[in-house]
């Protein structure tokens, strides 16, 4: 097994500093990728960051989103990977979703989030780690969920979301 540097672009993307190139070598989009010299728009680097999917931490929407459901890191989002539940159940809680499939680890929505409840996935609380699985549902059972739409909401007060984390221990 081969470990190479991944070049900055690309880490900037992953929070990766190295990958088993062997694994995606034979990989034509990570080869087309390495070679290519223009400019590297979201949709592109969604096709490149696909070989590495097990490698690269999606972010998660965690259930400090439970009803709440602020859309501002959906206006932020390049690949558009934010999910709606189409019908709100116990299984599928009215809150945004990250389809870690399609997540391309770029954080610009973790600071959007004005109820702080996207995490990377590797620091998601104890508290919320089933919400990792929760998350998945929307690649996993698609046709329950829609491309979540930018809305308009009156931001939270500071006393709000240190009441909705303390609901959570937090």
């Amino acid at each position: 097994m081969l470990i190479h540097y991944v070049p900055p672009l690309l880490n900037a993307f992953t929070h990766l500093s190295v990958v088993d190139i062997d694994e995606f070598s034979n990989h034509t989009t990570f080869n087309t990728w390495i070679n290519h010299d223009s400019s590297y728009s979201a949709p592109y680097l969604t096709n490149i960051l696909t070989p590495l999917r097990g490698f690269v931490m999606a972010f998660v929407v965690t259930q400090l989103c439970k009803d709440c459901v602020d859309t501002a890191c959906v206006a932020v989002c390049p690949v558009d990977c934010f999910y709606q539940a189409k019908e709100v159940s116990a299984e599928h809680p009215n809150m945004l979703y990250i389809s870690p499939e399609e997540c391309i680890d770029c954080a610009v929505c973790e600071p959007e989030c004005p109820w702080e409840a996207i995490y990377p996935e590797e620091d998601v609380p104890e508290v919320f780690e089933a919400d990792i699985a929760l998350n998945d549902l929307c690649d996993s059972d698609r046709e329950s969920f829609d491309l979540a739409e930018v809305t308009d909401h009156t931001p939270p007060t500071a006393e709000e979301v240190a009441t909705n984390k303390a609901k959570h221990g937090l």
